[in-house]
């Protein structure tokens, strides 16, 4: 994998922290609450490591950016607030989550085309595949839901309930496991009594 140095950083930095839309004057009709500033959430390196995908979630987008120039190479504008990302295993694809919009969308890596659509909960935000068993894992802050997607037909093959408002998902590294963080715990968060949960699901059952 190429070195992703300081200097990258600091370029990927400077490029998100600048505005998508055009920047906002007096003379403009629309007020500073119609600019789109962009707001990296979540990261991840394509399979062979030289790209990065990035959910642009207050740009509406996703940047695919290449690692060795530090460039973004696709601003692909979405439906709903990107969240989050996973790499297809083969490297074409970033299955991205929208949020607000209720779905998932599947893009060309190369081009930034949307390929489609699959739907999901209107919330949806961690993004995991476990590539083996075809199934795309997405988290639902607002359902308190784990869905199994079907990576090659896109249909929903379970709904698993979880505590409260999972956030982000991961594979074990044998496909046995999905494990989904949880935000708040069941309960008054400002009671010590009270904590917040990992909920580990079975995808061999």
């Amino acid at each position: 994998m190429p070195a992703f140095t300081f200097r990258h950083l600091m370029l990927w930095c400077a490029l998100f922290a600048t505005p998508v839309s055009p920047a906002w004057s007096a003379d403009d009709t629309a007020g500073p609450e119609d600019r789109h500033y962009s707001s990296p959430l979540e990261v991840s390196f394509s399979p062979d490591g030289k790209a990065l995908a990035a959910s642009n979630r207050t740009g509406k987008a996703l940047a695919i950016i290449d690692v060795e120039s530090a460039a973004v190479r696709q601003m692909v504008p979405l439906d709903g607030e990107a969240t989050g990302v996973a790499w297809s295993p083969e490297g074409r694809h970033v299955f991205v989550a929208e949020w607000g919009s209720g779905t998932l969308a599947e893009v060309n890596a190369s081009d930034g085309t949307v390929i489609r659509r699959m739907t999901v909960q209107r919330h949806p935000m961690g993004v995991a595949l476990a590539a083996t068993k075809s199934l795309v894992v997405v988290g639902s802050g607002t359902t308190h839901q784990v869905r199994l997607l079907d990576a090659i037909t896109g249909e929903t093959r379970a709904q698993i309930n979880v505590p409260r408002e999972p956030q982000f998902v991961a594979i074990s590294p044998d496909e046995s496991l999905a494990i989904a963080s949880n935000l708040l715990p069941v309960g008054r968060a400002t009671d010590p009594t009270f904590a917040a949960v990992v909920s580990f699901i079975d995808l061999n059952g």
